[in-house]
């Protein structure tokens, strides 16, 4: 069950994009590691790249995914419950959507209060816009330095060439290369069919997506170590389009060892003296590996599908839940205005209930259920921003479980949020109880931690139980207005729907 504290408003961006980068760190991890040990050394140049690309792609987007049939056993946020009778005190069989526990612990509201991990996923933000800003200037420049100091320029085949009077090391940008007057003299034609190789395979577009993703896992060292796999097949793509063309593969080997010392390079840059040469000279000389090998890339299917298993929260249960094992009781003190209040409380829910449930807008159980605005997180978010831990049950030791029932109107609104009550007749010494409330501790730290204390600490207890119960309900009811839930899978029948959430008071 999720576990927040009191968040402050500027952090309610920053965690979950922190956790949404470690998430998608994992997925790279699980599906680059056996690349490296199955594919890295096989000569399926253009396969290796688009499977480089398309885990770069997963890291994305199955951190994002939520797919409920996945989901492990044990994990169902949501539940199908019943709603204890008013007359009876037993069980009917009205149902509700059951949303996840929340916990909310007492703490003071101030920046120095911040957890450690608020500070963490601040930081991890501030770190990430760095990043960002430092690779669009280095995007921005190379629009700039490929044009800098040219002598001359033409275009070829649709791709543009600049010489430059300066010894710069050849590389190519999107569609143009960057070649110095020494090296066109010399040895123009090898070099530019390099270069042209990384132009018309647009593995500039290659190294944009790289960033992107090393931009949000920019602690993760192995996108940086996968960013290096992805540059060394671009390499060996050119270096195969060379030798497709007649280049004579002792001569090309030569120039690259002669081009390895050379001028600085830059990042965004497809490299023509890219390091780790021998590897390079090495895959030139290796056999073409059998097209049976291509099987090994089906790993990518059970490693994804893992990923999503452990992403994926589990869709509405349909069997029912009793209530009496999901909570239990808070003895009152006995006194007849509590029990007075208790039974009205009761009997007014349950007649707003029944007077909505004979409406034909009534669905307990819609196609699509209602949902919190925004992402699956952002009801979490709300709540931890929202909610405060009341003093006069801090100061008395109060914690429990509160439930709390509401509806999510045609529209979306919000209306009769309650605290969910009930007969129990477990404890026949008392007249009545308040079911939606389970004590988890108390000063006296008995089971009945009610009995044997003095009347001003049965009312300080009491008021504490009310203090939760109330900040419960209010908590519901100043949330936004939700997306409705609808009969159809269309979306053409909104209906009001009864929801339920549990909302556990515990101090630290």
């Amino acid at each position: 069950m999720p576990l927040f504290h009191n968040h402050q408003p500027d952090t309610a961006m920053t965690e979950p994009l922190f956790l949404y980068s470690i998430r998608s760190a994992l997925v790279l991890a699980l599906l680059y590691i056996p690349y490296m040990l199955l594919l890295r050394k096989e000569s399926f140049f253009r396969l290796n790249r688009m499977i480089l690309l398309l885990i770069l792609l997963l890291s994305l987007v199955l951190p994002a995914l939520d797919i409920h049939h996945l989901a492990w056993e044990g994990l169902a946020p949501v539940q199908t419950v019943l709603r204890p009778s008013a007359a009876e005190g037993d069980v009917s069989p009205a149902t509700a959507v059951l949303l996840p526990e929340v916990t909310v612990h007492p703490g003071v509201e101030t920046a120095a209060s911040r957890s450690p991990w608020q500070w963490l996923s601040v930081l991890f933000v501030l770190v990430m816009s760095g990043v960002a800003l430092w690779h669009v200037y280095q995007v921005a420049r190379m629009g700039v330095v490929v044009r800098r100091g040219s002598l001359w320029h033409q275009t070829r085949d649709r791709v543009h060439i600049y010489c430059h009077a300066d010894e710069v090391s050849p590389y190519s940008w999107m569609g143009s290369v960057v070649i110095s007057e020494r090296d066109y003299r010399e040895n123009g034609r090898e070099i530019l069919l390099h270069e042209m190789a990384h132009v018309r395979a647009r593995h500039s577009w290659d190294l944009l997506f790289l960033a992107l993703v090393q931009t949000l896992q920019w602690w993760n060292p192995l996108v940086y170590i996968l960013g290096g796999s992805l540059r060394d097949v671009h390499e060996y793509q050119a270096d195969d389009s060379v030798l497709r063309q007649g280049v004579s593969a002792r001569a090309y080997q030569l120039l690259l060892i002669k081009k390895v010392v050379g001028s600085g390079s830059y990042a965004f840059a497809n490299n023509f003296d890219h390091s780790l040469i021998i590897k390079r000279i090495t895959m030139m000389q290796k056999s073409k590996s059998s097209k049976w090998m291509c099987g090994k890339v089906l790993y990518i299917l059970p490693v994804a599908t893992l990923a999503l298993s452990a992403f994926a929260t589990a869709g509405p249960s349909r069997s029912a839940a009793n209530p009496k094992d999901e909570v239990s009781t808070l003895t009152l003190n006995g006194q007849a205005k509590a029990r007075e209040s208790a039974t009205a409380a009761l009997q007014s829910a349950d007649s707003t209930l029944q007077s909505i449930k004979a409406s034909a807008d009534y669905c307990e159980n819609p196609a699509v259920k209602p949902h919190f605005p925004g992402e699956d997180h952002a009801i979490w978010e709300f709540i931890g921003r929202t909610a405060r831990y009341p003093a006069v049950a801090r100061d008395n030791g109060v914690q429990g479980i509160v439930i709390v029932d509401f509806l999510v109107g045609k529209d979306g609104t919000i209306s009769d949020v309650h605290v969910m009550i009930g007969k129990d007749r477990k404890k026949e010494h008392t007249a009545t109880t308040l079911r939606g409330v389970m004590m988890t501790a108390s000063p006296k730290d008995s089971t009945a931690w009610t009995k044997g204390q003095t009347g001003d600490e049965k009312a300080a207890n009491q008021a504490g139980v009310d203090a939760i119960k109330a900040e419960a309900v209010r908590i519901v009811k100043t949330m936004p207005q939700w997306v409705p839930g609808y009969k159809d899978k269309a979306k053409t029948q909104p209906c009001i729907t009864p929801m339920r959430i549990p909302v556990t008071f515990r101090l630290n």
